[in-house]
């Protein structure tokens, strides 16, 4: 692994982190695992008890605050920053992005107001996603926080950190997108392996535009489509 050369145009994608703190990171799908056995996940995507829909999402909104500071923990020791890891955008900017995801949120919840339609559940697994107002404004921080959190572990960190001890890159697609989609693996083996293929969707658009808040913004984007499942 170490013998891979970086050409000079890709080492802003590339960080020098210890080995031990990638696999940390690596590991932290474990988090979703474990949580995938508690009561409220089993109660919510095994019993298809809706009751459960708060507990098991504010559960994987927890996974994402600690998966974040370990990252963060992570990048402070090592001096590396957002930029360095794709992240360009001034605090400015990062906030306008928040306030116009809020925004698209409330204008779908709208929408679902003004012109109500049924969900179905064609594919089984649709017990976990938003079917009413309350359960939809809930959603608003979920599906944002799905596109920071995320991307920010499995590509912002765990691809430059790969990268940078000279993992060929084909590999590291593999491996992050591995990672990325056993974190869903808590609710359909189905959702997994499309989580999957999204994963190197995302890991190859962050690759090529080297753009963190890009990929941050295409991944809250398709987890606000589901306010709008029918």
């Amino acid at each position: 692994m170490t013998g891979h050369t970086v050409k000079p145009r890709d080492r802003e994608l590339c960080i020098q982190v210890p080995t031990w703190q990638i696999i940390v990171v690596l590991l932290l799908p474990l988090l979703y695992v474990a949580n995938a056995r508690m009561p409220w996940a089993q109660s919510l995507w095994a019993d298809l008890d809706k009751s459960y829909y708060y507990a098991f999402w504010l559960s994987i909104v927890v996974i994402y605050f600690i998966s974040a500071g370990i990252v963060f923990h992570f990048m402070k020791r090592s001096r590396i920053t957002m930029s360095d890891i794709g992240f360009h955008s001034s605090n400015r900017s990062s906030w306008i992005m928040v306030a116009a995801l809020v925004t698209l949120g409330l204008l779908a919840v709208v929408f679902r107001i003004v012109l109500p339609y049924a969900n179905t559940d064609d594919l089984g697994f649709q017990i976990g996603w938003p079917v009413n107002t309350p359960e939809r404004l809930f959603w608003i921080p979920i599906f944002i926080g799905a596109g920071f959190f995320e991307e920010l572990v499995y590509r912002g960190f765990a691809i430059p950190a790969l990268r940078g001890k000279g993992v060929p890159t084909w590999l590291v697609v593999i491996i992050t997108s591995v990672a990325f989609s056993l974190i869903h693996g808590a609710a359909d083996w189905l959702i997994s392996g499309l989580a999957f293929v999204l994963g190197v969707v995302f890991a190859l658009i962050f690759l090529w535009r080297r753009n963190l808040a890009l990929v941050m913004i295409i991944h809250a984007l398709a987890d606000w489509s589901f306010l709008l499942t029918p």
